[in-house]
């Protein structure tokens, strides 16, 4: 089983993704977009054998240290830019319970939700969150292991 993939994405992709807002400031409204920091160059899904996780990361033009920002009782840890609050790594386990059975590809709903905590409690960055969220909603069957 190859435990690693990686699916590069161009920038031009997700322009076209409606990833823009607009925002209202003293009357004028503005366009807001993603900085090209916070645009992921790549989307990798991997399974760790020693963790028993499936581990979706995204990877960006910069380095950024990364915090724990999302943990629930079923062990699924979401990591953030440490200052940017962009959505880095979600870990999901499933090789015990309650995901013991559970097959790849159900797992993707779990991953949306995940970024959804993320989204209500780090709102600076939820243009990157909508990115993330599309990548994995258009992406997943390719980030599963065969």
């Amino acid at each position: 089983m190859e435990s690693k993939k990686c699916v590069w994405i161009n920038p031009e992709r997700l322009e076209t993704a409606q990833l823009q807002g607009v925002k209202e400031v003293e009357g004028i409204d503005l366009t807001v977009s993603l900085s090209p920091y916070d645009l992921p160059s790549a989307i990798i899904g991997e399974y760790e054998q020693e963790a028993k996780d499936f581990v979706i990361s995204l990877e960006y033009m910069d380095d950024e240290p990364r915090r724990l920002a999302h943990t629930n009782a079923e062990g699924i840890h979401a990591y953030v830019g440490k200052y940017s609050g962009k959505i880095l790594r979600i870990s999901i386990p499933i090789d015990h319970p309650p995901l013991d059975r559970a097959a790849f590809i159900s797992l993707e709903p779990t991953f949306l939700h995940a970024i959804d905590e993320i989204d209500r409690a780090q709102p600076r960055a939820r243009l990157n969150h909508r990115a993330a969220k599309y990548l994995i909603q258009t992406e997943f069957k390719n980030l599963v292991p065969t």
